[in-house]
C-alpha cells in the first residue's frame, strides 16, 4: 500500500495520465506519491468543476473534470 491506500489494480484503464503504463510501473509511481500533491492532481472518481463567481454571486462553470483527467498542473 502507498500513502493513499490505492493499488495498481485500482487505477482506471481510461486514465489519460497513466495510459500505456504497466501495472508494475504504476505501483512504483503510487509508492512515490506523497499527500498532498503540490502541482498535479489526477481525479480518481467522482467529478469536479472549474468555475468562477461573478460579483453578483452567480457561478459560471468553465469545465467539468471527470475521472481519469489530470488538473492543477
Amino acid at each position: 500500500m502507498n500513502a493513499f491506500g490505492f493499488r495498481p489494480a485500482d487505477v482506471s484503464p481510461d486514465s489519460e495520465l497513466l495510459r500505456g503504463v504497466k501495472p508494475s510501473e504504476i505501483g512504483v509511481i503510487l509508492a512515490a506519491a506523497r499527500p498532498p500533491a503540490e502541482r498535479l492532481f489526477l481525479l480518481w472518481k467522482g467529478r469536479a468543476r472549474y468555475f468562477y463567481e461573478t460579483p453578483n454571486g452567480k457561478k459560471h462553470i468553465l469545465i467539468w473534470i471527470t475521472p481519469g483527467r489530470i488538473f492543477g498542473g
